[in-house]
């Protein structure tokens, strides 16, 4: 106090202040007085004790404004974003590659996308206002059953065709609404399924054509199964979805020759041949193959069809006149020479012997043979045979790679002479490799099938001769 003029200090209980003041008398002495005052901390806080409540409640008043204000600020910020995403969503779908439509509660247009009116082959312009019935070319109980869809808040789905079957849509309606409960309206959308359509209709036509009396089946390169038809299925007896392998189901045979198959699609593009019925094969009588290579872009196998028919002996379908016979410088079907046959009396018979020829050599030409090769050669055989054939006697096809030989007028001598100067022949032209020959009589009446099998016994034998390769059964005495 006494190196200031004024100031202030304060304690526990209160705060005081002084001021010095300094007076001089007469005699020019200088006196100092101080002037103090002080005020408790008590009286303080009982003076502005309600201004602290008011302060403290606008604090609080301002801190919520400020907070509700940034509330309300992020939220509309917020609103504000999913709306503009929103919009631009809808705008996006309504413009994608789907033909969509938006459709009020009565059924008329009120919106349609470039796509649709694309697919309608009309203006945009030209769908606003018109009815979706007849838009779409709908009847009336399939719009019917589209209001009472939407009515329910049921999804719909229906396939339409307009334009007199020139187009084929799908049409799909979902039911839609608005925060009014009044207002409602239909998203319709629709696909162009025409294409579609048509490619169905005509893998159904190929389904149809693919079920004729010809075993058919597609493959891959490697021969396992990819489609069949109901034919391939019953002749191999397999299941309507087996995947298995050509290979297997045609035998140990063909399999030990698919490599040979191979090399000929590979060069030619088809191969053809015949599959004899065995033991372990699937199918009791002897097929003839035929497949198909089908190439890619690149020129490369992508594909095999197989088709198989069976081989079967044939018969007589008709009688011919009894004084038509067949002429001895042809070779006829099987059927016309059991006609020949029956023609004769049972005298005549009597004199006949049958001959029955392979011209298929193992070895040369396997089980699974080339049809073609086989095929050139058994002409090149029937044309030397004709040349010397005596009269009287007829040559007639049985199966690929067997000739029969109606021989009259003869004892088992003269068929075992005429066989050996076939041989002869033949071995003069370099034809005779693989040729086998049977031979059987007519000792007692028999009917031409039991005549044919008793000399497809001899041709057996014959095969197991060795080098004889001729011989005889059920021969009568010369």
């Amino acid at each position: 106090m006494a190196n200031t003029n004024f100031g202030q200090y304060h304690n526990e209980l209160g705060t005081f202040v002084f001021l010095k003041v300094e007076l001089a008398a007469n005699n020019s002495a200088i006196r100092e007085y101080y002037l103090m005052s002080y005020i408790r901390h008590e009286d303080i806080a009982a003076r502005f004790e309600q201004w602290r409540y008011i302060l403290i409640f606008f604090g609080v008043l301002i801190g919520s404004l400020a907070t509700a204000l940034l509330y309300t600020r992020h939220r509309y910020q917020l609103e504000k974003n999913a709306n503009v995403n929103s919009i631009n969503l809808a705008s996006s779908l309504f413009r994608n590659q789907q033909s969509c439509l938006i459709v009020n509660s009565s059924g008329r247009v009120l919106k349609a996308n470039r796509q649709a009116a694309k697919t309608l082959s009309v203006e945009i312009e030209a769908l606003l206002e018109r009815r979706l019935q007849r838009v779409l070319q709908l009847e009336d109980d399939v719009y019917q059953s589209l209001t009472d869809a939407m009515e329910n808040g049921k999804h719909w789905q229906e396939i339409v065709s307009i334009d007199e079957d020139s187009c084929t849509i799908t049409v799909s309606a979902q039911p839609g609404k608005t925060q009014l409960k009044s207002e409602r309206y239909w998203v319709v959308t629709f696909e162009n399924i025409t294409e579609l359509t048509s490619a169905k209709q005509q893998g159904y036509f190929y389904q149809l054509l693919s079920e004729s009396n010809v075993a058919t089946a597609l493959t891959d390169t490697n021969g396992q199964l990819l489609k069949f038809n109901h034919k391939f299925k019953k002749l191999l007896d397999i299941e309507a979805d087996s995947q298995d392998n050509v290979m297997e189901l045609l035998g140990k045979e063909f399999s030990q020759q698919w490599a040979d198959i191979n090399s000929r699609l590979s060069l030619q593009g088809k191969w053809k041949g015949q599959i004899f019925a065995d033991a372990d094969t699937r199918f009791a009588n002897s097929l003839k193959a035929s497949i198909q290579a089908e190439h890619n872009l690149d020129g490369e196998i992508e594909y095999l069809v197989v088709t198989l028919q069976i081989l079967k002996l044939q018969k007589s379908l008709q009688q011919l006149p009894s004084q038509q016979a067949p002429l001895s410088s042809m070779v006829v079907p099987l059927s016309e020479l059991e006609v020949h046959f029956s023609t004769l009396t049972e005298p005549n018979r009597e004199q006949t012997c049958l001959l029955i020829m392979d011209i298929n050599p193992e070895g040369l030409i396997s089980h699974i043979s080339d049809i073609d090769h086989l095929e050139k050669r058994q002409k090149d055989i029937e044309m030397q045979l004709l040349i010397d054939l005596p009269i009287g006697f007829q040559i007639a096809h049985w199966r690929l790679g067997s000739l029969v030989i109606l021989l009259t007028s003869s004892d088992s001598v003269q068929a075992h002479k005429y066989a050996m100067s076939i041989m002869d022949r033949l071995e003069q032209n370099e034809l005779n490799e693989g040729i086998n020959i049977g031979i059987a009589g007519y000792p007692e009446p028999q009917s031409f099938e039991h005549y044919l099998s008793n000399a497809e016994v001899a041709l057996k034998r014959a095969k197991q001769t060795g080098n004889q390769n001729i011989c005889q059964a059920f021969t009568r005495k010369a």
